[in-house]
């Protein structure tokens, strides 16, 4: 009679093995990350202004012009939370100083914009 073998995972690999069999959360992780993708990207889909225009040989992007400070600070921190999430352990030999590094480029970069305050 051969013992089963012992396996040494976290809770966290487990949960995470159980939700991969899973074809129903599966999907429906799928929908929430298409939702959520559709939210990021509604000032640009439902506006009255147009994405890119081309006048007089020079070219201009008005829908940035119309975003509010929020919106900005939105389109900034999500992907720098996903970047710093999926690179944390893999890639990185000090995720929290990548991740602080990270944090203060996008407040200089906000602070340049002009974004930090509303209009």
């Amino acid at each position: 009679m051969n013992p089963a073998p012992v396996t040494h995972e976290i809770y966290s690999q487990r949960l995470w093995r159980r939700f991969y069999a899973d074809s129903f959360a599966r999907n429906g992780l799928c929908v929430v990350v298409v939702l959520f993708i559709v939210a990021a990207l509604a000032p640009f889909l439902a506006n009255s202004h147009a994405i890119i225009r081309v006048a007089g040989g020079h070219i201009s992007f008005p829908v940035f012009l119309s975003l509010e400070p929020i919106e900005w600070r939105f389109l900034l921190y999500v992907p720098l939370a996903g970047l710093i999430y999926f690179f944390q352990r893999r890639l990185l030999a000090r995720p929290r100083f990548f991740a602080l590094s990270l944090i203060g480029l996008i407040a200089f970069i906000e602070i340049i914009l002009g974004i930090t305050h509303p209009r």
